[in-house]
């Protein structure tokens, strides 16, 4: 759907199709034990196109920007791998690190290829849609707790299939923002002003179907905050590139006041406990919310574990020891990779800032500065969400974080023709 670069008109290839399917594929069928190897012959299917059509046929190269950001996280899934050799029963989770690196590779090949997102964009759309018709989570609140995690997932079985509400709020969370993302862009993708008005309607209608799914139905705390942290980005990014203290200050100002409105319908919903029960948490008091409690205590077990092997880590020993993972990102990579692991993750983000956020914001040109703050802001929701959640190896974001990287790669090109541009003449 974007139209920035000049390649964006040109004919829709395979893969696209592919990739529009797989998209729809991830997010229906991952929490699926009876369905997930479908979609990873799938993967595999479409990570050939994408090599045929792209690589071979059409002879296109990924460019110098691909190794800056993806070298540190295929370091971690080779430290992975060679763990994984010394210890067989860790194979399989080394191998859904490297899937997870490899579904970002090629959407980050397919975005800068064509200078296109709407086979992600749409696939989340209908991801979105399918699960909220199909499953009646329109549901009034009332009938929300009678077992709707189980519904979340197509083909589940059983509790251990079933879609984390958590990872749902993601997904509810991501489609918002790239709503947010076409409503703005219209005018550059859309010729007419009825297309445009019906564009902008479906934008609408889908941040108010992820808006009710994320308070109503998952009541994920995590996806409450992160729906006004999204507020305040849609007041940023109304202002075109063109950023102020005044116009920044207005925008949050305007979100305070839907964040208001939304604490309101928060306080009628049939959630509001999780946050009470969070502040008893924290403030020393007794609390049942074994969320608060559980991730505390993983946290803290979390870094002795680590500090018994604080340079190299002690791959999977969280998932040996206890049979399940520390809930926070930063903890299970300095328990699965040490240090090195740890350092090599986040190293990714300082790249992506240095060498591909920061030219495009200093550059002045309106439409580089937008794109900037958009994906820099998705970006920091996912550096944020890591906190509290394990992220760095889950197929759910990163589809939509390869997409994003393709997208800034994309912008760093444009940057460089308008100055050899401006430098010509």
């Amino acid at each position: 759907m974007n139209s920035q670069t000049r390649r964006s008109s040109s004919k829709l290839l395979i893969c696209e199709y592919l990739l529009l399917i797989h998209t729809v594929m991830t997010y229906l069928l991952s929490s699926s034990a009876s369905y997930v190897w479908y979609l990873n012959f799938f993967s595999i299917f479409t990570a050939a196109v994408i090599f045929w059509e792209l690589f071979v046929a059409k002879g296109w190269r990924l460019g110098p920007e691909w190794g800056a950001i993806f070298t540190p996280l295929f370091m971690i899934a080779t430290m992975g791998l060679i763990a994984a050799f010394f210890d067989p029963i860790t194979k399989g989770f080394a191998f859904k690190i490297v899937y997870a690196y490899a579904l970002a590779l090629m959407y980050y090949s397919v975005v800068l290829a064509t200078g296109r997102i709407w086979f992600l964009v749409w696939g989340l759309f209908a991801s979105l849609g399918f699960i909220f018709v199909s499953q009646g989570l329109g549901a009034s609140s009332d009938a929300i707790d009678l077992g709707v995690r189980a519904k979340l997932t197509l083909g589940a079985s059983d509790a251990e299939e079933s879609l984390n509400v958590n990872t749902y709020a993601l997904i509810c969370l991501m489609s918002v923002a790239f709503a947010m993302y076409q409503f703005f862009e219209v005018n550059q993708n859309i010729k007419g002003r009825v297309l445009r008005f019906l564009m902008r309607t479906i934008c609408l209608g889908i941040i108010a179907v992820a808006l009710q799914q994320i308070v109503i139905v998952t009541g994920s705390r995590k996806g409450m905050i992160f729906v006004f942290y999204w507020l305040v980005v849609f007041g940023l990014m109304s202002m075109r590139g063109r950023i102020s203290l005044g116009r920044f200050f207005g925008a949050v100002l305007i979100a305070l006041v839907l964040g208001v409105l939304s604490l309101v319908a928060l306080y009628f919903s049939p959630f509001f406990w999780r946050f009470e029960e969070l502040y008893y948490g924290m403030t020393g008091q007794v609390t049942d919310e074994m969320s608060y409690v559980a991730r505390s205590e993983f946290i803290e077990v979390g870094i002795e574990m680590w500090l018994k092997s604080p340079i190299y880590g002690d791959f999977c020993r969280m998932l040996k020891e206890f049979g399940t993972y520390s809930h926070s990102n930063p903890v299970e990579l300095l328990i699965n990779h040490g240090i090195i692991g740890f350092g090599l993750y986040y190293i990714y983000y300082f790249i992506y800032v240095t060498r591909f956020y920061l030219p495009c914001i200093k550059s002045g040109v309106d439409f580089l500065v937008t794109r900037s703050v958009f994906i820099g802001c998705f970006l920091l929701m996912f550096f944020l969400w890591e906190i509290a959640a394990v992220n760095y190896y889950e197929r759910y974001s990163w589809p939509v974080i390869g997409a994003l990287l393709g997208m800034a790669a994309m912008d760093i090109r444009r940057l460089r023709a308008v100055r050899s541009q401006h430098f010509s003449r």
